[in-house]
């Protein structure tokens, strides 16, 4: 709990209509808003303990968001963090604007399994991404930045991947090509 920054912005994954992913959606991190836990875990060793759990960067928070959503949030002064190790906690987080993805820099990010349905990543920077898995349903892939990224698995139906960039170390799941620089559907051409 000493080494913890306490002025950075934080991230937090939410839901769509910025509910928690948790807890039976009990909280809503309205941006502006001071959200407050019933209780605070201080076990470094418990990862979802008691408390408002949130991430250090803005990729982690991304594993645990709804739909690709993510809220920056700051802890007041005075109150303890726990850091659990891969997630922090605290008993009161205010609750700061929502991260935009479009033009996100995502480069080497982790987004095994991530819910990123309908998520506006036009212009990403998903360079050797980890996106195995993932559900990208409907998301808007315009003019991201694929190479070596993987999304084997990957759910793709109805993604916009309109002058989506990728390489020969791009790995894309069946049905899904790199075509001179870009990602096609192999039906397309």
């Amino acid at each position: 709990m000493n080494n913890i920054i306490r002025n950075k912005p934080y991230y937090k994954g939410v839901t769509k209509d910025l509910k928690s992913p948790t807890q039976a959606n009990k909280l809503t991190y309205t941006p502006g808003t001071i959200i407050e836990a019933d209780d605070l875990n201080l076990d470094p060793d418990k990862g979802c303990g008691a408390g408002i759990n949130f991430c250090s960067t803005f990729a982690n928070a991304l594993k645990w968001a709804r739909c690709g959503t993510v809220v920056t949030v700051t802890v007041p002064d005075g109150e303890p963090i726990v850091d659990t190790g891969d997630k922090l906690r605290a008993k009161r987080v205010l609750v700061g604007e929502v991260v935009s993805l479009s033009g996100a820099n995502l480069v080497g990010a982790d987004l095994t399994d991530a819910d990123l349905r309908d998520a506006d990543l036009s212009g990403a920077n998903l360079t050797g991404a980890d996106l195995r898995d993932a559900y990208l349903t409907g998301a808007d892939l315009t003019d991201a930045n694929l190479w070596d990224a993987n999304l084997v698995g990957a759910y793709l139906r109805d993604a916009d991947l309109r002058n989506a960039r990728g390489n020969d170390r791009t790995i894309l799941p069946k049905g899904y090509k790199v075509v001179d620089g870009y990602v096609e559907r192999e039906a397309e051409r």
